[in-house]
This record gives C-alpha cells, structure tokens and sequence, in this order.
C-alpha cells in the first residue's frame, strides 16, 4: 500500500471516528494509557456518547480499580488523562472542548478550563486533544483544530506557544493539527506536526532545533499522534500503524507495525522504566519486550484485533 492509498484510508477513519459513536463496538477507543508506579494502568476511553465515555485505573491482571464515568462524569471523547502525584487527574474533554482537573477522591471537578478567560482572545478550545502539568505547575497543550500548542497558567496566562492560532501551514512557524507535546529535561518540546507529517522540537524561543520527516518507505508518517522522548535520548513516534524508535540522527532503530486492514491505529507509545514499551491502539494496549514479546494487554471483552508485531 503506498502513502496515498494509506493517507485515504486515514481520512476515512478520521471522518467515520469524527462523525460517529462506533470507533470500537463498545465505543470507547483507547487513546491514551499511563502506567503507574503500583504497576496499575491508566486508560482513556474516548466515545462521543457522554455516557460512555470514561477514565479507567486498572490492576496488573485488567480489573478495574477506579472508574470516572457517567454520571459523576460528563464528559464527550475525552483525549488523554494523566494521574497526577497528588491524586488528581487532569483529563483533555475533547468533544467538551475544555480541560479539567478531578479530584479522585471526591470525583469533583476541581479546574475547569470553560470558566478561566485566556490572556489571547484569538486562542479557542477547538478539539483540545492533550493536557498534561508541567513541574511548574503550568499546563501543556495541543488543541488540534487550533492548530497550536500553549503553555498556561491556571488564571488563564498563556506563557508559551508555537504556531498561530487557527491557522493551519508547514513552516518554521506554523503547525498543522498537532497532538500529544512533551516537554524535555531541556526545556525544549517535542510536537508531532500531524497533518504536516513530521515531528518537531522547537526551543524556548520557538525556533524548530530538530526536525524527523523521513521521505522513503517505510518510514514515511502519515499521521504522527504521540512522540517521546526515550532515557536512551531516542524518540519513540506513533503514526497511525506503526511505532518507530528513532536516533536524533534520524536512524530507525525498532519498529513495531499494526495489520493495515484493520482500523487499529497506533495512538499513543510509550518507554517504560524496565525497558519495554506501551504502545496504545484503538482497540487493544500491549506492553512489549524490546524483543517484541507481548507481556500485558488489555483488551475490550468483544475480543482485539491483532497485535502489534517486531519488524525490526
């Protein structure tokens, strides 16, 4: 399949998943997963039905430990959710266009980011697909239809951003539907520019200081949705079925590919802290050995589409 052919499925997939309830059977994509200290999991469960859209914390062997779901929770298509040292959960309401921070305890929303007036007026919620509190105490996000990616303040100050509000191009400037930004040990961030197929660090000062846009099969990205940051200083980058683990000098050293006649996308890797990798689809979360041996998965009931396989 070339790149066209998989960039027209893409765009399949994303119209059906925009536009409908049913990106799994269950409704409920996984979009994100964060795996704690205790060994437990936390799973993101995206659907656009509010009463089924939930946040799940779960044990080793997948039972359910914690749940934020209808009707303590209200939320439609939520992106990603990050459990946080003291126990609150900042979670991107995406189909809400806000974000929020939970207490765990109480379930009660804490933050909300619909009730704070932002320093930019031209800066709007559109699809806010990715929050996460940096050691500062500001929050990180991508908001995908906004085409930018902002560091702010709980009272609403924006400190930080790169590319320009609604508008979406490919230049030293500019993003195209971003998701998923991490901010490095160097103060850096990490973007993976979606639409514009390639993932960017930009600096403090907004200038683009490393850059992977490969141009030949099979490492061309379709749709990067996730990239990390490694302890081996690699970068971990998730395009919709495949997980590549690049060099800074731009050398593909691991591969994990998903079937292409599933709509299993990859959506989110990460490294673990024993070495392996969580790498989230849609439909099925799979810690793999840098062998490619599979030792965890969680999985919906109806049964999961194939795994994730060891290309190189």
């Amino acid at each position: 399949m070339g790149r066209s052919e998989k960039l027209f499925l893409l765009w399949l997939v994303c119209c059906f998943c925009s536009l409908s309830s049913a990106c799994t059977e269950e409704c409920g994509s996984y979009l994100g997963a964060q795996r704690l200290e205790d060994g437990s999991t936390v799973v993101c469960e995206a659907c656009e039905d509010y009463r089924k859209a939930k946040v799940v914390r779960v044990s080793p062997d997948g039972s359910e430990l914690w749940s934020y779901r209808y009707p303590e929770a209200d939320m439609r298509f939520p992106h990603s959710a990050t459990w946080n040292p003291d126990d609150t959960l900042i979670i991107a309401d995406t189909g809400r266009g806000r974000i929020i921070v939970v207490d765990s305890y109480s379930k009660q929303i804490i933050w909300n980011s619909r009730e704070v007036t932002f320093s930019d007026p031209e800066v709007h919620f559109y699809y806010t697909n990715y929050a996460r509190f940096l050691p500062n105490g500001n929050i990180l996000t991508s908001l995908r239809n906004g085409h930018i990616v902002l560091e702010v303040q709980l009272d609403g100050q924006i400190t930080w951003s790169f590319g320009e509000p609604n508008i979406p191009a490919k230049d030293d400037t500019h993003l195209n539907g971003p998701h998923w930004p991490q901010r490095l040990a160097n103060g850096n961030t990490l973007i993976p520019d979606s639409w514009n197929h390639r993932v960017i660090e930009v600096n403090a000062a907004g200038e683009i200081v490393w850059n992977y846009e490969p141009t030949e099969e099979p490492y061309l990205l379709n749709w990067p949705r996730c990239s990390q940051e490694l302890e081996n200083g690699n970068i971990l980058i998730t395009d919709p079925h495949d997980h590549f683990e690049v060099t800074r000098e731009g050398q593909v050293v691991k591969h994990f590919s998903r079937p292409y006649n599933t709509t299993d996308w990859g959506y989110a890797g990460y490294g673990l802290e024993n070495g392996n990798y969580l790498l989230c689809g849609y439909h099925r979360i799979d810690e793999l050995t840098p062998e490619g041996e599979i030792v965890w998965t969680y999985a919906p009931s109806w049964g999961p589409p194939p795994a994730p396989i060891l290309i190189e």
